[in-house]
């Protein structure tokens, strides 16, 4: 696997994994009980987006790194993946 298709994979894995954690651990204005007029309730207070930036990078390393290992090592192969009903590998 070269360089290019690897930094792209773990692009794929670093977008999947922090668009994931983006709802978690927010306090909305509601929660502070302090809502800013013209906002709306539900609007974060603290997003915390620098740590989800940073455990989304660590969890990202490691699960990148078994990835590429499985794909360089052959456990699973594009063959092993069932295709539906009349799709075709050439």
């Amino acid at each position: 696997m070269d360089i290019l298709l690897q930094a792209l994979l773990f692009f794929l894995i670093w977008c999947m994994v922090f668009f994931a954690s983006l709802p978690f651990a927010i306090t909305t204005q509601m929660e502070q009980r302090h809502i800013v007029p013209g906002t709306s309730e539900s609007a974060p207070v603290h997003t915390k987006l620098k740590r989800k930036v940073v455990i989304a990078t660590l969890v990202t390393l490691v699960l990148w790194l078994v990835t590429r290992e499985i794909i360089q090592n052959g456990w699973i192969r594009i063959e092993d993946i069932p295709l539906p009903p009349g799709v075709e590998l050439e």
